[in-house]
């Protein structure tokens, strides 16, 4: 199976935090661990994911499987930045509803052989939602400089990533009965924007101000 380049640059762009986390090693904040732990698993997913590929394996189970851990990680790292006890408990509560709710859809509505048509898009919308209720927030309260906020570039980068798993999976799942070779072009887009979602990602690793809550 030929990968397209665009594809496979977007997966390794997963890796760029994980080098910026060990450049920057001793300003590892609470939120930036997590945040390199969310791409180590989104890489060796994506590893798996390959692996299955390449040898004509179903690979659809494993997006399925390790979701809630990865939404998990994502709501977890985020919560750090909140600045009020509220807002982290928000956050925290979310993890083991998102779970739970995730398992149900799957259960209920989803053929875990095939692309998501309704739990991918509710899992990207409220990681997304959960991304730009930091970013608004926080920006309300900053009093120092935007650009020196790892939480600004982190979380623009999450809302980069979590639009196209919004759009992704049920464009897919419709194109396959269609246009199924667009799934290709809808893949190397979604790998372009993976591409800047970790570039921007990695760039808040090397903000001086960690912007812990």
């Amino acid at each position: 199976m030929n990968v397209p380049w665009l594809v496979s640059a977007g997966s390794a762009a997963q890796l760029l935090p994980i080098v910026a986390g060990a450049i920057r090693h001793a300003h590892l904040s609470g939120p930036r661990k997590w945040m390199v732990g969310w791409c180590a698993v989104l890489a060796a997913t994506d590893g798996l994911v390959l692996f299955l590929a390449m040898r004509g394996t179903n690979n659809h189970w494993v997006n399925y499987v390790a979701t809630p851990v990865t939404s998990g990680l994502v709501l977890w790292a985020l919560s750090h930045w909140q600045l009020t006890k509220r807002g982290k408990t928000v956050l925290r509560i979310l993890i083991p509803g998102l779970a739970i709710s995730w398992i149900a859809m799957v259960v209920s509505v989803e053929d875990m052989t095939t692309f998501s048509l309704v739990a991918g898009p509710f899992q990207g919308l409220l990681l997304m939602g959960a991304a730009i209720w930091v970013l608004v927030t926080r920006t309300a309260r900053e009093t120092g400089r935007l650009r020196e906020q790892d939480w600004l570039w982190i979380g623009i980068g999450l809302v980069v990533y979590f639009g196209s798993v919004v759009a992704l999976p049920p464009a897919s799942y419709l194109l396959m009965a269609t246009s199924p070779q667009l799934i290709i072009r809808a893949y190397e887009i979604r790998g372009a924007l993976n591409i800047l979602a970790f570039m921007l990602i990695a760039r808040g690793f090397f903000c001086r101000s960690r912007g812990v809550g």
